[in-house]
């Protein structure tokens, strides 16, 4: 069975070791949060900015290392009681507007459920049949690899990573079975990890859905600039051709993966088992998904004088969203049933934990970089001697290597949160500002999975018993570095050619 490779490597722990952990993490994060106020002032963050600073940190370690959302809560309630946003409970109730009625945590809110409805009616399984059955996969190994790492991309693209890997794990694990592909064998922990890179590869490129959803929030909030989305999804998409190409070749020339029974491939094994036709609501949704991209990339493109464009450019994210959840809810099918069963649903892919996150990330990082708590100024002085004095292109270097590094060992979306004010800091002053290198940060860190705490999913991959951890470096590291490499020398340019 392809779930039972889900379970953990190693023995799980007992409840009560878990729970005796979970406490120590939670007295440590605490301790930030409560205890860091009390300090005398660290010139130059001010006496408001050492509470801001505390509770900035204990968030971050409590989201890496507890959870996303009594953290949360907790932290937006301590900066109503310090008085940063107003006296009494007037200043509770600023926080709570200004953090929860940002427009995003709305608009993350519904987007979940509309690109939930994607997997939830299994519009996932014909993306990956279609790809599957191209004739031109026959006996050719390096073409089907090909077309299922596309099909991997475009799925976890559309989706959340985690349904995404459900739906291709089991994909993979039946048709290695099918090719009588050993558990011990190289090509099987390959098709697992790799699997896995090529999904991550997709994950970004719709920037209104998942983390990337936070980290361009928090981008916005904190570096002060609108998103491009066209260029965003365009930088995506250049990145992902030459990683996949890079990913392909390593195939052949650094993992020399032995593809002989690769060779056996048709289409006649994927339509042995045909899916049947894609019903009215399936249909709905894959085109719901296409007006989505539509009308937030198109119609700034195109002159106001064209009847409804000015009213689709004045809808954005949050208009689109609620427009089209509202229609795909009000449009019935043949069964009598809305096409969008919302709180159905809202139950399988409305994360309530995400939407906490992503309303406390987002204030907590925007007030950290004000001047009232001088977080900036200790950012330059702590950080001058090292990234100071440097050619624009040894900082990119630098501060990539050091932001993959840190990605990959700890939580990926709070090193993102740390980062991001670094470069407000550093980078404003260059030409395109710190759009360009905001940019490339926020589309290599999804290159991270060497430690099972980095994201959710990756969790997933650490604990399947099919791989062990040497699989995972032998086909994961090597890639990772090739991205650092990449974007380094050709992200960052291309970012500033795009975005400046």
């Amino acid at each position: 069975m392809a779930n039972a490779s889900l379970s953990k490597n190693q023995q799980t722990e007992s409840p009560k070791v878990s729970n005796i952990k979970t406490y120590i993490h939670t007295a440590i994060g605490l301790a930030f949060m409560l205890l860091f106020p009390l300090l005398p002032p660290i010139h130059p963050i001010t006496e408001i900015g050492m509470t801001i600073v505390g509770i900035f940190i204990g968030l971050i370690y409590l989201w890496t290392t507890v959870s996303r959302t009594w953290p949360s809560l907790l932290g937006l309630a301590l900066i109503g009681i310090s008085g940063f946003a107003g006296p009494g409970y007037a200043g509770m109730q600023a926080v709570g507007l200004n953090a929860f009625g940002y427009h995003t945590v709305m608009g993350a809110a519904l987007a979940m459920v509309l690109f939930g409805a994607v997997g939830y009616y299994g519009c996932t399984k014909y993306i990956a049949r279609w790809f599957l059955t191209r004739p031109i996969i026959n006996n050719r190994p390096y073409v089907f690899l090909t077309m299922y790492f596309l099909a991997c991309y475009t799925i976890c693209a559309l989706t959340s990573p985690i349904a995404s890997m459900f739906l291709l794990w089991g994909i993979t694990v039946e048709l290695l079975k099918n090719l009588q592909v050993e558990e011990n064998e190289k090509l099987y922990k390959f098709m697992i990890v790799g699997t896995y890179i090529t999904a991550l590869i997709g994950q970004p490129l719709i920037p209104y859905k998942g983390s990337q959803m936070v980290m361009i929030s928090a981008y916005q909030k904190i570096i002060g600039e609108n998103l491009n989305v066209l260029g965003y999804m365009v930088f995506s998409i250049i990145m992902a051709i030459l990683l996949f190409s890079i990913f392909l070749l390593f195939v052949k020339f650094v993992y020399r993966i032995d593809l002989t029974k690769l060779k056996n491939v048709t289409v006649d094994q994927f339509n042995a088992d045909p899916l049947p036709p894609m019903n009215q609501r399936q249909k709905l949704f894959m085109a719901t998904i296409v007006i989505f991209i539509f009308v937030l990339v198109v119609p700034e493109y195109l002159p106001s004088w064209i009847p409804g464009v000015d009213i689709l450019k004045s809808m954005g994210f949050l208009g689109v969203t609620m427009f089209l959840v509202a229609a795909t809810t009000l449009i019935h099918m043949k069964d009598g049933k809305p096409a969008l069963q919302f709180q159905e649903v809202a139950a399988k892919s409305l994360h309530w934990d995400v939407i906490f996150l992503i309303a406390a990330a987002v204030y907590v990082s925007g007030i950290l970089t004000s001047d009232e708590t001088g977080f900036k100024l200790l950012i330059k002085e702590i950080l001058q001697p090292i990234l100071g004095g440097h050619s624009e292109f040894v900082f990119v270097a630098i501060f990539l290597a050091a932001a993959i590094l840190l990605c990959n060992l700890t939580n990926q979306l709070a090193m993102v949160l740390v980062l991001l004010p670094i470069l407000n800091v550093f980078a404003s002053h260059w030409a395109g500002g710190a759009v360009p290198i905001s940019m490339t940060l926020i589309m290599m860190v999804f290159m991270s999975m060497m430690t099972p705490g980095v994201t959710a999913h990756a969790g997933m991959l650490h604990g399947r018993k099919d791989i062990n951890y040497a699989d995972i470096v032998r086909y994961a590291l090597p890639i990772i570095i090739a991205a650092l490499i990449l974007y380094m020398i050709v992200g960052y340019p291309l970012a500033k050619l795009i975005f400046a």
